[in-house]
């Protein structure tokens, strides 16, 4: 087995080229277990309660982009979601206007607002950043 053109992920055998194996520029499940015990060795000896609450949220978070990696995802894929998830972050604003017919505006203290959570907009944020760690 000879590694084309010095790209991890493609690696020729008999002509043809398979990607069983992550393309050198995403995060690696190695580099994510290292960023996990970095963000636990800097809590210190006696962290705050709102350092304790960051490095848990970060914590979580690096394991849910382990967690991913270990479903091994090519980068074509990963960059085809985010363009997805991007096309519909963007079309979401579009549509308040059909969204405020017909509902009692009253009721909502920022309808906006509401319209976006009912939209998914935090969600998809949240998947977009994941995304884009993945890919930086």
């Amino acid at each position: 087995m000879a590694v084309d053109g010095g790209v991890i992920g493609r690696i020729r055998t008999g002509g043809k080229i398979s990607y069983n194996q992550m393309i050198n520029k995403m995060k690696t499940i190695i580099e994510i277990e290292k960023e996990i015990s970095d963000v636990i060795k800097s809590l210190g000896e006696h962290p705050t309660e709102n350092e304790v609450r960051k490095v848990t949220r970060d914590v979580l978070f690096l394991r849910q982009i382990k967690y991913y990696l270990e479903s091994e995802p090519r980068e074509d894929f990963i960059k085809s979601e985010k363009s997805k998830i991007e096309e519909r972050i963007k079309k979401i604003p579009n549509g308040y206007k059909d969204w405020q017919i017909g509902r009692n505006m009253t009721k909502y203290t920022d309808p906006y607002k509401s319209y976006l959570n009912e939209m998914g907009l935090p969600e998809l944020n949240s998947k977009l950043k994941t995304l884009n760690y993945l890919l930086s």
